[in-house]
Order: structure tokens, then sequence, then C-alpha cells
């Protein structure tokens, strides 16, 4: 068997379903030279009623200098194929991302004709940099880092955002850059998918006793064996996270029965960080529409947390039956950040906050009905009233009259129910399998599933993203998207799972005061006496509810 200079053993048949593919888009592309463009080319308006338009448009080209300059292209992409050796799963992800690439032009109902095999070359060389990522090592893996690196920076310096043609010097064309990100986005969901199907046919057949071959994607050693042993996941403070199986029973996960300093120290940072997160928030509303800030954090969490999983060997597509609990959890955090982001163009930061956290009382009312153990005594639901009651105090200076508009109390009623989706949300977690998930798994549900429906909603909405953004604009998004959706709630996930959500719960009540803190050293908001009482009345409220009953 042929081995790279690494070590890693690939078979010798890697690249032919490729290099086949390649050429029948080439072919493809030189047999409709002949034919109208327009019959053939993507058109919005037609995509419903002639949706074969997503397959044939990659064979139309406006000019000889077009079409040239895309042989080309695939034969530069058919290449990489052949000599990274890629098996012919890559190859049906490639043609899996064919017709995704013309469909993500949706996105530009702007564009009103497209046609050129530019856009699915950019998901064929987004697929085998992800396979080479995936699954080689040494210098073949750095070499498919730098592919994709070097393919994102390309697609990121062409604005893709921007206008919808460009009109380069010295092409007889415009070229149209959106085309270029969708490839590279129909690429990157192909492989995943193709990857995951892979990965769940191995198990099947690990759990059988049948043991995959190298070309059907077994895991290579620095000697080049094929690899059976599951990966188990890491965690902290004593607790037991599920292996990668493919049989026998769950491992239990050890949950403590009260907030110990561990969990206490990573709440308080957890609300100061939420705290700070409405101000970054507000900060960049000016330049970044709502709802793409949403989608944009949700989206680049959802990659960074899939990358820390897999660096990590943490498994997050083993069929554990977490699937319908996660799209649930996920499905609900959507919505809750929708009427959040809905509602703050209704009403004012500070009321929406407030209403958000009737949260906690979702929770303590909705636990008893999945665990017996965490229903609250009379003095811990005294403690929880107390805790709601000086935060809501702090807020009430501004309830007198509707600041906000006529309409204020549509977005007071978008943060009631943001509220209890939240709730819905730590609820839906704890009463499903995806309580025994890993945390990351957990969270990547959350992102990935809210990242799709808030990206619908924003295109539904019609606002588009701004071209450029200041370094503030910029550094609230990495804020956002880094420090809070991914790193905060990667902990507060785990957090969930460990400890009891009730209490965890009455602690969240920090983040308006946090808020409110952070409002006035950073944006000169006022301090009133009334958050001193809120800060005093909400330390109450966690002593009383953390109190054993």
């Amino acid at each position: 068997m042929p081995s790279s200079a690494d070590g890693a053993r690939f078979s010798p048949h890697g690249g032919r379903a490729w290099c086949a593919l390649a050429a029948l888009l080439a072919a493809g592309a030189g047999l409709a030279s002949a034919v109208d463009p327009q019959a053939l080319d993507w058109q919005p308006a037609l995509a419903a009623a002639e949706p074969w338009r997503a397959f044939s448009a990659v064979f139309v080209h406006y000019s000889a200098l077009h079409l040239v300059a895309n042989l080309a292209g695939t034969l530069l992409v058919g290449a990489l194929g052949f000599f990274g050796r890629v098996p012919g799963r890559v190859a049906a992800a490639w043609l899996l991302a064919w017709p995704l690439t013309q469909l993500g032009l949706l996105a530009r109902p702007d564009l009103l004709h497209y046609g050129g095999l530019s856009g699915v070359l950019h998901a064929g060389a987004a697929c085998v940099a992800a396979w080479l990522i995936w699954h080689e090592r040494g210098t073949r893996r750095a070499i498919g880092a730098l592919l994709l690196a070097v393919v994102a920076i390309k697609v990121a310096s062409e604005t893709p955002w921007g206008p919808a043609l460009r009109h380069p010097t010295g092409w007889d064309i415009a070229t149209a850059p959106f085309a270029h990100a969708s490839g590279l986005v129909a690429g990157l969901l192909a492989i995943a998918l193709v990857e995951a199907t892979s990965r769940r046919s191995r198990l099947k057949r690990d759990s059988e006793g049948v043991r995959p071959s190298l070309s059907e994607g077994g895991e290579r050693s620095g000697e080049g064996a094929v690899l059976q042993t599951p990966l188990r996941s890491k965690g902290r403070e004593g607790a037991v996270l599920p292996p990668l199986r493919t049989t026998g029973a769950e491992a239990p996960v050890v949950r403590k029965a009260h907030l110990d300093v561990v969990a206490v120290g990573s709440l308080v940072l957890c609300c100061f960080l939420w705290g700070l997160n409405q101000v970054a928030a507000k900060a960049a509303l000016p330049e970044v529409p709502a709802l793409w800030q949403a989608t944009l954090r949700s989206s680049g969490a959802a990659i960074l947390v899939w990358l820390w999983a897999r660096g990590r060997g943490i498994a997050l597509l083993e069929h554990d039956r977490t699937s319908a609990g996660g799209l649930v959890a996920g499905a609900l955090f959507a919505a809750e950040f929708f009427c959040i982001f809905v509602g703050l163009q209704f009403t004012t930061a500070s009321r929406m906050v407030v209403f958000i956290y009737i949260a906690p009382f979702v929770v303590a009312l909705g636990m008893p009905l999945i665990a017996r153990s965490e229903r609250l005594g009379l003095v811990q639901s005294a403690g929880l009233v107390v805790a709601f009651a000086g935060v809501a105090w702090a807020f009430a200076e501004g309830f007198s009259r509707p600041a906000a508009g006529a309409l204020q109390w549509l977005g007071d009623a978008l943060g009631v129910l943001a509220g209890v989706l939240w709730g819905a949300t730590t609820l839906a977690i704890r009463a499903t399998p995806l309580s025994r998930a890993s945390a990351e798994k957990t969270l990547l549900y959350q992102l990935a599933v809210s990242a799709l429906f808030l990206l619908i909603a924003a295109l539904l909405e019609g606002t588009p993203l701004p071209l450029r953004l200041s370094p503030l604009a910029w550094g609230s998004l990495a804020f956002q998207t880094v420090v809070v959706s991914f790193a905060s709630y990667l902990l507060w996930f785990w957090l969930i799972r460990h400890y009891p959500a009730t209490r965890l719960a009455s602690f969240t009540m920090l983040t308006p005061v946090f808020g409110l803190v952070l409002g006035a050293l950073l944006l000169a908001e006022p301090l009133t006496a009334r958050l001193v009482v809120a800060l005093v009345t909400v330390a109450a409220g966690i002593v009383l509810v953390n109190r054993k009953a």
C-alpha cells in the first residue's frame, strides 16, 4: 500500500472519482459553449420553476476568456484531488456542493444571471482542503490548512457582501464575488455532511465487528495502522462524560447537589461577560443590524466549537439519540435571540434585560417535572423572588412612561417571550438525552441550529450588511463571537450538566446588575441608588436560594 512522506497510507485508487467529476465539468462547459447562455444560466426568478439550472449554470460561459480561465481552474482543482489522493466520498461531497453553490445565490436576488465554474471550483478546493485537514497529518495537513486559508482570504478580499458584480481590469465579463463565497460554504457543508454519514456508517460496522478499509476512510496512526479505539471526552472536577461508543450503556454524569467554589467563580465570570455583551451589542448596533449580529456571532462561534472539539478529540457526530433534543434546544435558542433583537427595536435595552430574566422562574417551575430533587423549598423560592425584585426595582425608574415609543409594549412582550424561551432551552437540555452529551456538543447544537434560523430571518428582513466596519464594530463582533458565544456559553452548558439548574439560574440575576455597572462606566449611563439596593438584594437572594432545604 503506498504511503505519504509522513507515513500516512492512502488508497492507490484515490483521486480517480475526483478527476472523473472534474473531467465531466470541463467537458460540459466545452459542449455548452455553443448554447445560448440564458437557456442554461442561473436565474433566481426561475429557481422554483426550473431547478435544473442549479446544475446547468456551471456549463455557461459568457466569453472565450471566461471559458478558458475556468477550464484552467478546473484542471488545477482536479490536480489537487489527484495528488491529494482523495477518496470517492470527497468527490461525492464536491458533487453535492455543485447545486448547493447555485442555491446559495438565492441570498443575492439582485444577481439576476449567473453562469460559470468558478463557484463550484471554490467548493472543490474547500472539499480537498477540509479532507486533508481532517484525515492527514504533518506536511499534508499543513498543505490543507494553507489551502483553506488562501481560499478564505481570497473570498473575503473580494467583499462578497458588496455589489453583486465586479468588473476586474483586463476581463471582458463581470465577476460575482458572492458565488465564490457560496461555493466555499457549500463545499465545507457538503464535506461535513459526507464525513458525518461516513462516520456513522463506520460506527455501525464497528458495532458489527467489521473494520473499515483505508479507502473507506479509516483513521490513520503515524505508523499507518487503522485505529479503532474510541475517543473519550475529557471532563473536569471529576465529571464523567460519555465516551464515543458503539455499544454498551451510557456513562453517568456526576451531578453535584450544591455550588462549589469553581461553580460560583465560573458563574460570576459568565454573568460579567454577559452583562458586558449587552454593552458591546449596543455599541455595534449603529453599524451592524441586530439580526446580522446574532447570525454572525452564532455562525462564528459554531465554527470555533467544532474546531475546539476536533482538537481535543471530542466526538460530535456519533449516534447517541441527542439529535431531537439538540434540534429543539437550538430552535428555542434561535427564537430567544430573535425575540431579543427584534424587541430591542421597540423597547429599551434596560427593559429588555429585566423581562429576559424571568427565565429562572421558568426553570424553577419546570424542573420539578424533570427532577424532583431540584424542587425549591419556601426559603429558596423566597430568595429567588427577592433577587428578581431587587433587579426589577433597579430598572423601575424608567417604567413610568414609554420612553421608547408607542410600540414599547410589543418590545416588552417579546422580552417576556425571550425569557420564557431561555428557561425552556435549559429545561429542554435537562429533559432529553442532550443532558448526557458533552458540553461542546450541546453548545454546537445551540449555535449551528440558531445560526441557520437567524440567517433566514436576517435575509427575510432585507437589511444588508455594511461594506465596511469600524474597529469598534469588529471588536464588538469578535467579543460576542469568541468570548461570549463560544467560551462563556461552553462553560454555561457544562455547568448546567453538573450543578443544580435552579441554583445556577438564580445566579444569572447578576447579569443585569453587571450590565448596569458596565453601561455606566463604558456608555456613561446613570448609576443610581436603586442599583446599589439591587446589588444588595441580589446578594441576599443568592444566599437564600443556596441554603439547604
